[in-house]
């Protein structure tokens, strides 16, 4: 038998995406924010969804095949603190 405690353990918010860079200096923001290790804020929308919006760590950049011309990727992102949570 398990028993949740109100407040109690961690809690964490992962969310991944993928698709083209359009430009080279939002490409370069992430893999220096994936470089550094740090926490940074940042507000992922979900089309008719949600946006979740607080502090996140960089956990994962992947990258493959082209797509007319540009390479494709994959990212993944943890939490580092309460997310706010708005529907759209």
């Amino acid at each position: 038998m398990r028993t949740l405690l109100a407040n109690a353990g961690i809690k964490s918010f992962s969310i991944s995406g993928s698709g083209v860079f359009t430009d080279g200096a939002s490409e370069q923001t992430i893999l220096t924010a994936f470089s550094a290790t740090t926490f940074s804020n940042y507000q992922f929308l979900v089309p008719d969804f949600n946006t979740f919006t607080g502090a996140f760590q960089v956990t994962s950049i992947e990258y493959s095949g082209t797509y007319n011309d540009a390479v494709t990727y994959t990212m993944s992102f943890e939490s580092a603190g309460a997310v706010t949570i708005a529907t759209v």
